[in-house]
């Protein structure tokens, strides 16, 4: 099954984000939060920004998944943020000057996204921001040009006020278990029976990945395929 939808891979950054050193702490059970957390897709084509409340109502049981709203300035009907100086070249083809410019724009954005939807400041000091580049960037020599491009736009980022920035590059198979896990949440196939849930095939500019999980395992399906 081919499931598209607008930020996909950074649906499931949100769900996530309750792990990893960036993340807030694990709240005890039962607790409700309410949480604002910003992804940005740096893809091959482009970075886009997106921005999500995750929610946990009074009286969810421990294992419930949160609920994850897209928060935009028109009522989540359009996709992520892709402000011009975004638009022309992914982050591996471009220059300094044009990742600062890049990461700038978001951050702008982002902070009067915030402000008009009431987040308070400290929340906004402290929110996780997680920029996420994928095959556009895991083509470059990681070593080398790879490393300067991420140092030089999570400086950015912070610069612009947000500290609690990671910029990383995700490799192919975190990319598709990304968008199958956001997927089924937005089925709401995820946690059910493997039958149940569904495959994903996501064509992007530089890569394609697929997702499923098969009927049979077995010996002859190599595990990095699994």
């Amino acid at each position: 099954m081919m499931f598209r939808s607008s930020g996909l891979a950074g649906l499931l950054l949100a769900v996530g984000s309750c792990t990893g050193s960036a993340a807030p702490a694990p709240p005890a059970p039962n607790t409700p939060y309410s949480y604002f957390v910003a992804v940005g897709d740096a893809g091959s084509s482009g970075t886009r920004l997106y921005v999500y409340n995750v929610i946990r109502p009074a009286g969810a049981t421990a294992t419930q998944l949160p609920t994850v709203k897209l928060v935009s300035q028109d009522g989540g009907k359009a996709g992520g943020y892709k402000p011009p100086e975004c638009s022309v070249k992914g982050l591996a083809d471009s220059s300094d000057d044009q990742i600062t410019k890049c990461m700038n724009a978001l951050t702008t954005y982002l902070g009067t996204l915030l402000d008009i939807n009431g987040v308070p400041a400290l929340v906004k000091t402290n929110m996780r921001v997680a920029v996420r580049a994928t095959a556009g960037v895991r083509i470059v020599d990681i070593g080398n040009q790879g490393v300067h491009v991420l140092t030089v736009a999570e400086a950015a980022i912070k610069a612009g006020g947000f500290q609690n920035t990671t910029v990383r590059v995700i490799d192919g198979a975190f990319e598709s278990e990304y968008a199958w896990i956001a997927a089924n949440y937005m089925n709401k196939t995820l946690g059910g029976p493997a039958s149940d849930t569904i495959g994903i095939l996501e064509i992007g500019g530089a890569s394609e990945q697929i997702a499923f999980i098969p009927q049979i395992l077995n010996n002859r399906s190599p595990i990095s395929f699994i």
